[in-house]
């Protein structure tokens, strides 16, 4: 926080506001990113929230617990810049596809398996699928901000406040549903969430380069 207000401010002001940033929402490519961003945070709040209860009650310490996500998050760490690199490469819709196919398979796997041998290792791989999602979104909410010529700070706030969302709601309402019914009832609709996007989620063209290379 010291350094942000570290940072000068820009010489010429951009004259945009909330209206400017919910209006460029129409952008396909904007819209995208931030419903995958939303997603991703849906997603974390509900294990956040179930995958301890559930390790814990399979006999697991506090301390094997803190274990496993700081192991998940080391792993996210390394697999997020290779997805940036295939969104670079490929397009966004490669890792997109690739995040949501591994978190189809974690949403069915933790609420199912029965062994913490075989829990453990289960989360520290499955989890980062969801946090992969953040990259190629951020590439979709850049490339749209861009496109509907929307300062991108005005963008990553729209991410930040999707994600926030998602986070919150989720966490809340899985413990409600869980505590109401069982762990299998939010774990099924996460599921059933990830496998309509990755069923649905279409990314229209890249927008073009405006200055494009060796251009004079």
């Amino acid at each position: 926080m010291a350094v942000a207000f570290a940072v000068p401010a820009p010489r010429t002001a951009i004259p945009q506001g909330l209206r400017e940033a919910f209006t460029a929402i129409g952008d396909r490519r904007l819209r995208v990113g931030l419903w995958l961003t939303m997603l991703a945070g849906l997603a974390l709040g509900v294990l956040d929230t179930l995958a301890p209860l559930r390790m814990a009650s399979l006999g697991v310490t506090a301390l094997v617990i803190a274990g496993t996500f700081l192991a998940s998050a080391g792993v996210e760490a390394a697999l997020s810049p290779l997805a940036g690199r295939a969104a670079d490469r490929r397009g966004a819709i490669v890792p997109i596809r690739c995040s949501l196919a591994g978190a189809v398979a974690i949403s069915l796997l933790a609420p199912t398996l029965a062994s913490a041998a075989v829990l453990i290792p289960v989360l520290i791989v499955g989890m980062p699928s969801f946090g992969t999602l953040f990259t190629p979104a951020m590439t979709l909410v850049s490339e749209g901000a861009q496109h509907q010529r929307l300062d991108q700070g005005l963008a990553f706030g729209l991410g930040n406040l999707a994600w926030a969302a998602g986070q919150a709601i989720a966490a809340a309402g899985s413990g409600a549903l869980a505590q109401a019914t069982s762990d299998l009832v939010p774990y099924s609709l996460l599921t059933a969430v990830c496998l309509a996007t990755l069923f649905l989620v279409r990314i229209g063209r890249r927008p073009k380069v405006e200055h494009e290379a060796g251009a004079g």
